[in-house]
């Protein structure tokens, strides 16, 4: 998560949807800060903001599902770093 003070703005990180790229964007041109953890959910900011914070205006991104579904299927495809055929690699998920 991406905090700016400056320019009053929350960036809530989610999984797969090109948000490091986005991180580094606003943290180098638009002031942001990383606060929380990378992939913190919005309930969780709102239990540490302060009041002032809770103002600023808050975005994220979402993926096309279909895009999601076909980078999965491929993954699935091609055993993607052996996440389907390895035992132990599927205990750690």
């Amino acid at each position: 998560m991406i905090i700016s003070h400056r320019f009053r703005y929350v960036f809530v990180e989610l999984p797969r949807t090109g948000s490091t790229a986005v991180r580094h964007e606003l943290r180098e041109l638009y002031d942001g800060e990383p606060i929380i953890r990378k992939h913190a959910t919005y309930e969780e900011f709102r239990r540490q903001a302060s009041p002032t914070e809770l103002q600023y205006f808050s975005f994220s991104a979402i993926r096309n599902p279909l895009d999601d579904v076909i980078s999965r299927y491929h993954k699935l495809l091609t055993d993607h770093k052996e996440r389907f055929t390895d035992p132990r690699v599927r205990a750690r998920q």
